[in-house]
């Protein structure tokens, strides 16, 4: 556990936090994820990716099978 938490402070130095928006995110918008097997929470992130142009890095199945314009970068 002692390596894990060593791991995420170093990965954490190398973020910037932002808002993300949640209150603005739109149901209707996230639908189609919805229909496509996504997860609530993995739609949510897709489209706030969307919305600021960014990259995803993730070993998550669910989002690898979806059918984003971004780029989804895996293991």
């Amino acid at each position: 556990m002692n390596d894990i938490k060593e791991q995420v402070k170093i990965i954490l130095q190398c973020t910037q936090k932002r808002n993300d928006d949640f209150q603005d995110m739109s149901f209707i918008s996230m639908h189609p994820l919805l229909d496509n097997d996504c997860d609530y929470n993995d739609a949510d992130l897709l489209k706030y990716c969307q919305k600021n142009n960014f990259n995803i890095v993730t070993d998550d199945g669910d989002i690898t099978k979806q059918n984003v314009s971004i780029k989804v970068i895996t293991a």
